[in-house]
């Protein structure tokens, strides 16, 4: 998986770069002091609220990092069986919201 991310790095590089750009000019260009206060105050969310998410997100990464080591394994384990996997397809995940950076305040 790693090696495939790594080959378009670059591309992924400059999608991300210019997405960046375009969320700072636009929060410019609204008169917003900043992009994270453009992606948060049309929704009304208060930038308390993000930053509580983002922290407790970094609080419980080492969770989510041996979630998704034992569902490789798992998942590894499958296919060498013969199996399909279902590990990524059996949950529903909401669609992730566009995020903004916190260097970018």
């Amino acid at each position: 998986m790693h090696s495939a991310y790594r080959k378009q790095r670059n591309t992924i590089a400059a999608t991300y770069s210019s997405s960046v750009k375009a969320d700072v000019f636009m929060a410019r260009t609204r008169h917003y002091e900043s992009a994270l206060d453009a992606a948060l105050k049309p929704k009304n969310i208060l930038e308390s609220v993000y930053d509580a998410l983002v922290e407790s997100v970094n609080d419980h990464l080492p969770l989510l990092h041996r979630y998704i080591y034992r569902a490789a394994e798992a998942s590894a384990g499958a296919r060498e069986q013969g199996l399909v996997s279902t590990i990524f397809t059996s949950r529903s995940f909401p669609r992730s919201r566009r995020s903004i950076p916190t260097t970018l305040r």
